[in-house]
């Protein structure tokens, strides 16, 4: 599950990303399922890579935001990704095969 979760990456990085120089984020404290956090979020799209988090709610990618915003949010577990890339969105295609 948790090699599944954290291939799974966003193709397209949503403006919750973007801030004001000087300004930073204002802290998530929603319920997840699983936040991969510390890692280094690569989006598919040709943008550098951020450490950031990613939250995730059933079987959906719910937040992508820069590192430490999720850290007072309730989750039912936490996967520390540090010295990690996380590509939130890409489909690991071998493992979605249907089998006999």
């Amino acid at each position: 599950m948790r090699l599944r979760v954290c291939v799974v990456c966003l193709l397209v990085l949503t403006a919750s990303c973007a801030r004001a120089p000087g300004v930073g984020p204002a802290p998530l404290t929603g319920s997840f399922d699983v936040i991969i956090e510390n890692g280094r979020v690569v989006d598919g799209t040709g943008a550098a890579w951020f450490y950031g988090d990613v939250g995730i709610r059933g079987d959906r990618i719910a937040a992508i935001v820069p590192r430490g915003v999720l850290r007072q949010a309730r989750a039912s577990e936490r996967i520390d990704a540090n010295g990690l890339v996380v590509a939130p969105g890409f489909i690991d295609m071998p493992r979605q095969t249907a089998g006999p």
